[in-house]
């Protein structure tokens, strides 16, 4: 026989001077149910347990024997599973729900193991035997988070923040306690099984949005959670771009003839005046220009051929 058996092949740091060492959740070949994995205890002089995962006596410690101690999950915590982003709101709320229950237990120095309905593995851990509804004793209930602990095992149940949710999460909570405590009672598990204690608020992030989870004290051990609506930005208007259409010129409208003024002059335009001086068109460089240049036009015809030619009179 191999010597280091007694000390699950590990002598530096393993110890079984007995060979008579229980089954724990190192010691994998105990395993006697893919749902309940069970603690055999051994005729006296065994401990309690560790976080309800080992003894060698009754799970009370009395050392009477014969008590069996349920085990989910080898014994370990399943949070791990929580650490990659969940799709649904409802296993995001479910992990946060039980970082909170693993955080509670912990502030309260309460030892034990969480485990959740989410990933692999975690309806495994989390299944009650016919406990899926109040008629059907076939179809297994899958609680959301279980804290088990040495002396009591606390149950979560996360529903949405709707009217099924506050109806049915009651319901499933209570039928998960009493669902669970059969198997306990006909192995001798003596641990009693309860609502979980009222967890804080937590903020959580989803494949369906953002959201929380919180407690309500009508309902202890049901914990509520709704996402944010997604806010609706209004689809800004297309912007007008440039017509494709041909480009109309614009109408101009034509300059009215002149008219003789009182003295028998014409304004500017009118036959043997000067030049049109037209600001409108051709800026105020060109008005300019135009003015020099009637000046230099007039006081040609004085010189040439008198004032009164200019003012209308015989030239």
């Amino acid at each position: 026989m191999n010597g280091c058996a007694y000390a699950k092949n590990n002598p530096v740091t393993g110890s079984d001077p007995t060979g008579l060492e229980s089954c724990g959740p190192s010691n994998y070949s105990c395993t006697r149910d893919t749902i309940d994995t069970v603690n055999k205890g051994g005729e006296g002089g065994g401990d309690s347990g560790n976080s309800g995962t080992t003894g060698g006596g009754a799970s009370s410690g009395d050392g009477n024997g014969g008590g069996t101690t349920v085990v989910r999950s080898d014994g370990h915590t399943n949070l791990g599973n929580c650490l990659a982003f969940q799709a649904t709101a409802h296993d995001a709320a479910v992990c946060a729900s039980g970082f909170a229950a693993s955080t509670w237990a912990k502030q309260h120095h309460i030892d034990g193991y969480v485990t959740v309905d989410v990933g692999k593995g975690g309806s495994t851990a989390n299944a009650i035997r016919g406990a899926s509804d109040g008629r059907s004793k076939k179809n297994d209930g899958y609680a959301d988070v279980v804290l088990w602990t040495k002396d009591r095992v606390y149950i979560w149940e996360v529903k949405p923040n709707t009217d099924y949710g506050k109806k049915d999460g009651p319901e499933d909570l209570t039928r998960y306690i009493n669902k669970l405590e059969e198997p306990f009672d006909s192995v001798g598990d003596e641990r009693d099984v309860a609502a979980g204690d009222k967890l804080p608020r937590q903020l959580f992030n989803s494949g369906q949005g953002k959201g929380a989870v919180w407690p309500t004290d009508s309902a202890p051990g049901v914990r509520f959670y709704g996402t944010d609506k997604k806010r609706t930005r209004p689809t800004p208007s297309p912007s007008l771009g440039p017509s494709s259409g041909p480009v109309e010129e614009p109408t101009r409208t034509p300059t009215a003839e002149p008219t003789p003024s009182a003295t028998g002059t014409y304004g500017p335009g009118s036959p043997g005046a000067g030049p049109e001086v037209n600001a409108g068109k051709y800026g105020l460089a060109a008005m300019v220009t135009g003015v020099v240049w009637a000046t230099i036009w007039g006081t040609g015809k004085v010189l040439s051929e008198g004032p009164a030619c200019v003012l209308g009179g015989a030239c």
